[in-house]
């Protein structure tokens, strides 16, 4: 696109989606996270070893994300900040994030 404007509108699109989702962690809300997927979808891990995973429904991811507000709750995470944001265009529909997020105490 010329000048990068559809750059700049995707950059600012996943940049609004990146402080939705760090805002619903904040707040504990596992519902508003859940609602920030679209179904089905999957989910990779690189915690150790790569996995994917695949959610096929809201209602089946909404119990992991329980799980997973609870534990940074308990470990009195407050709040999160994004020290690095890279976009990478897959198709001219669909993309992926990837976000390094340290979490603050």
């Amino acid at each position: 696109m010329i000048g990068g404007r559809r750059d700049d509108r995707r950059d600012c699109e996943v940049r609004e989606f990146v402080d939705a989702y760090r805002m619903a962690f904040e707040a504990f809300n596992a519902a508003a996270i859940a609602d920030l997927f679209f179904y089905p979808c999957q989910i990779t891990s690189d915690a150790g070893e790569i996995t994917v995973m695949t959610v096929p429904t809201r209602d089946l991811w909404l119990p992991q994300i329980e799980r997973l507000v609870e534990t940074y709750r308990s470990i009195g995470v407050r709040s999160a900040e994004v020290v690095e944001l890279q976009v990478v265009e897959l198709t001219p529909p669909a993309g992926a994030g990837r976000h390094l997020v340290a979490p603050g105490r």
